[in-house]
């Protein structure tokens, strides 16, 4: 199918395809595992620093990827996101009272807060608020491995597991920061989720949990060139177009509102209409079909109170 695309509004097209997937070989020499796989993120590329443990955790189901295909290995991890892996890693088991925290509504995560609060992996930040979207820091994530694994990792072990940290923390840069702050900078430094993931993945391989080593080959990513990755959490919808993928995303929460057909001889439109955030914005998606297969996008946003609504489509 031709895909020809034409902007009516500041908008990014996105397409992410992805290789078939083949079947992995054992490594008869080593405990490694070569495993060739389909390439799950727009953002890790075949040989991004963390990719296997990454793809490990995911395909363990310890860590998720967003839906909209990115991982986001740069962004802090939050302290709520790190209870649900350690949850799940360790198989911690349901606490026998469960107490409710104002920031939290999902009932497994509240019951992975509350487990890995009893073992002391992690603490609330007050009687009533867990803190679940705060940023995991280095001091918490290395309180947290040495009371669930048992061992005496330091802030500087986890630290030079990153190349972000050692190039924040260098000499050249810290030269003029006395020591007592350096320690207490590098305390509080935000836990990216490439990190956490390497310290989780070793930290269950030392102990057994997690054998045979994978070394994961990704097909290759074939990306637009118009491609720009949200480093933000986003809302994603899937539009109900059958011949092609189309998906919105937002800062803000996107709801269907309702769909059009209109059949004009030589091409139908699809239009679909959703209302983004809470302030009035709507966003008007129309899709223009031609019997060769060829399709045209437009994309008309109303946003009557003027605030700052990002969106794109993919």
């Amino acid at each position: 199918m031709n895909k020809t695309f034409a902007y009516a509004a500041p908008i990014v097209i996105a397409i992410a395809i992805a290789l078939s997937p083949t079947a992995y070989a054992v490594n008869d020499n080593s405990q490694t595992i070569e495993k060739k796989i389909e390439t799950k993120f727009t953002d890790i590329a075949p040989d991004y620093w963390a990719k296997n443990e990454i793809m490990s955790l995911v395909e363990n189901g310890l860590m998720e990827r967003y839906r909209d295909l990115q991982f986001r290995p740069a962004v802090p991890i939050t302290t709520g996101e790190a209870s649900l892996a350690f949850y799940k890693a360790l198989k911690l088991p349901k606490p026998e009272s469960i107490l409710s925290y104002d920031d939290i509504q999902e009932a497994q995560l509240l019951e992975a807060v509350n487990a890995t609060i009893a073992t002391g992996i992690l603490s609330a930040r007050s009687t009533r608020s867990f803190g679940v979207d705060d940023p995991l820091t280095v001091e918490q994530m290395v309180s947290a491995l040495n009371k669930a694994f048992g061992v005496n990792m330091t802030k500087d072990e986890l630290t030079k597991l990153s190349p972000r940290y050692l190039d924040f923390m260098n000499p050249v840069k810290m030269n003029k920061v006395p020591p007592i702050v350096q320690g207490f900078v590098q305390e509080k430094l935000p836990v990216d989720r490439a990190t956490f993931a390497v310290a989780l993945y070793r930290s269950l391989a030392e102990k057994g949990v997690l054998t045979n080593q994978k070394d994961y080959v990704l097909s290759e990513q074939i990306i637009s060139d118009t491609y720009k990755p949200v480093q933000s959490s986003v809302d994603l919808m899937k539009v109900s177009f059958d011949e092609h993928p189309i998906y919105l995303r937002s800062t803000e929460e996107i709801r269907f509102d309702y769909h059009q057909r209109i059949d004009n001889g030589f091409s139908r439109d699809n239009i679909y209409t959703y209302s983004v955030g809470e302030q009035g914005a709507l966003i008007e998606l129309t899709v223009r079909s031609f019997d060769n297969g060829d399709y045209f996008l437009f994309s008309k946003l109303d946003n009557p109170s003027g605030m700052s609504c990002k969106r794109k489509i993919s």
